[in-house]
């Protein structure tokens, strides 16, 4: 990490442990066929950002904003959702300190993983189009002789995936 003048900011003249504030921002252009967020949803307490069941898709029921919350809550975070004209809008933020660099010594022997085994049947479900071919081509990609099936598309594919999750998944994958 470097100071705005290019030295080190954890020089003699900067301790480290400094205590900053890392923030991440995501948007997105909002789906057009799905009405606006009611309200800012923000991980500190109870929200109607998605209050009604038009102020989502058919297949979410704001699940994944309760879990974000849970779990930026418990590490000390803080996140937010909101929309502003046609754009959607994710923050997380978090309380942090500036570390010192670590020491150069020689590059460690990196131990292979242990490969997975061959003929997996790997299962994933989301419902967006985009999260759903990612899943497919990384997974296949990275774990030959695997095979990927997604599901979500609609809600037919949800209970073909929940089938095919009791009878035929070794890994499951859940959005």
């Amino acid at each position: 990490d470097q100071g705005t003048d290019g030295e080190s900011a954890c020089s003699e003249d900067k301790p480290c442990g400094r205590p900053v504030v890392l923030r991440f921002e995501v948007s997105n252009r909002a789906n057009a066929k799905r009405p606006p967020l009611k309200a800012p949803w923000t991980s500190d307490g109870p929200s109607n950002a998605l209050a009604n069941e038009s102020s989502r898709p058919t297949l979410s029921d704001g699940l994944g904003l309760q879990h974000i919350s849970m779990v930026v809550n418990l590490c000390g975070m803080k996140a937010r959702l909101w929309q502003h004209e046609c754009r959607v809008f994710f923050e997380l933020r978090l309380n942090t300190q500036i570390a010192a660099a670590p020491k150069r010594g020689p590059t460690p022997i990196v131990a292979m993983a242990r490969p997975m085994p061959m003929g997996l049947t790997i299962l994933c479900l989301d419902d967006s189009p985009v999260a759903r071919q990612s899943l497919k081509h990384m997974l296949s990609a990275r774990i030959p002789g695997a095979t990927v099936a997604t599901f979500g598309k609609n809600l037919a594919e949800v209970l073909e995936f929940k089938q095919a999750a009791l009878t035929d998944g070794d890994v499951v994958i859940l959005d």
